[in-house]
């Protein structure tokens, strides 16, 4: 008899702004406890280059949940990672604020409230989030926890090569740092 393989679970990328770290490290446990792998900021390691882990984690993540408020709307890392879960169809958003305004395009898409949470296990937006993320994995190809290992097997490889830098010096993002990004992205909607 064959052995039964276990598969791993899909992979979250939580984006959040830095003042709603108390809050979002509750929403990561109770996501864990789903049975999910979840990957946050506060993974990064002294020295390590962030921007790139932020970008290589979130390529390689099956869901972006993106936690609104009213610091996480203006900032530009939140807007940037919101804007690679919306591309791929992979984007589950979770408000802190019912009055919150979200910016075009996210308010498109629903938002589990998370409006008076205040960390207990029992709010209902914590089941309306993780609901979200399944029906997101499930349209992904993917049911719950399972299928990640088999997928990824079937899976054709694709590279990426770097992109010469063709922006003029001192550019906010340039050309050869978005294109790659958001051609993985892209090509992470396609399956084989």
């Amino acid at each position: 008899m064959p052995a039964v393989s276990q598969s791993k679970p899909a992979k979250l990328f939580i984006s959040y702004a830095s003042v709603d770290r108390e809050l979002v490290a509750r929403l990561v446990e109770f996501l864990r406890q789903q049975g999910w792998e979840v990957w946050w900021d506060r993974h990064l390691e002294a020295g390590e280059a962030f921007d790139r882990r932020i970008e290589l984690e979130l390529a390689a993540a099956d869901c972006v949940i993106v936690v609104w408020s009213r610091a996480s709307v203006a900032s530009n890392w939140v807007l940037s990672e919101a804007m690679v879960g919306f591309e791929s169809n992979r984007l589950v958003p979770v408000a802190l604020d019912a009055r919150l305004a979200i910016p075009l395009p996210f308010n498109r898409v629903h938002a589990a409230s998370l409006a008076d949470w205040t960390g207990t296990p029992d709010h209902p937006g914590l089941a309306e989030t993780a609901q979200g993320v399944r029906v997101t994995l499930d349209n992904l190809g993917m049911r719950g926890t399972q299928g990640r290992e088999t997928a990824a097997a079937q899976k054709p490889v694709l590279a990426v090569l770097p992109f010469d830098d063709l922006d003029a010096a001192g550019a906010a993002r340039p050309v050869c740092a978005v294109v790659p990004t958001r051609l993985i992205a892209a090509l992470g909607r396609f399956t084989a």
